[in-house]
């Protein structure tokens, strides 16, 4: 190789160390941008009730269902009252909505007996109670005295007539209903 072929070699190089070089830096400022602006998002949604949404308007969430205690007519299951009040609990974490508002949201969400039952509840204590002592009250009220026992004996009969699906979803179904159900009992059942 002669001196102007290894000086064209040496040029196009340093062109093109030159080039990347200039690319990593462009590079690394978007990304110090990015970041910046998302660490800004965070900390508005973080610092201000409610603007998780603003944002983050892609993060849209379906709220949960209306809780009236009663069998849905198209199903005929019922949505547990612990299904709901995890429904609930969750929507506010992730809303970002301030603990002391979660049982104001979730009385937005009663209907029926259930928004009676808390209307006379509300009157009673003349405030609105915190969110533990709302979940205690409204499950010693909803919640069907033997529901522990009878999902056990239901778990007991439960047989696959079917699909392994529908014998899984009858199972989590019940399942769900015991409280406190330890891994060797869950394993066994």
């Amino acid at each position: 190789m002669d001196a102007e072929q290894q000086q064209r070699r040496d040029l196009i190089e340093a062109v093109a160390a030159e080039a990347i070089a200039q690319t990593k830096a462009d590079f690394n400022a978007q990304a110090a941008q990015m970041k910046q602006d998302l660490e800004d998002r965070l900390t508005a949604a973080i610092s201000t009730p409610g603007a998780f949404r603003n944002a983050f308007p892609q993060a849209r969430m379906q709220l949960p269902a209306k809780f009236n205690g009663e069998r849905a007519a198209a199903t005929g299951r019922t949505l547990t009252l612990h299904t709901w009040l995890f429904a609930v609990h969750h929507y506010a974490v992730a809303s970002l909505l301030p603990e002391n508002s979660w049982v104001a949201f979730a009385a937005s969400l009663l209907e029926g007996r259930p928004l009676m039952w808390y209307q006379l509840y509300l009157n009673k204590r003349l405030a609105i109670p915190p969110w533990d002592e709302f979940c205690i009250e409204i499950k010693a009220r909803f919640r069907p005295i033997n529901m522990n026992q009878s999902a056990r004996v239901a778990i007991l009969k439960l047989v696959q007539k079917g699909a392994v699906q529908t014998y899984c979803a009858a199972f989590s179904d019940l399942h769900l209903q015991i409280d406190n159900v330890d891994e060797p009992e869950a394993v066994n059942a």
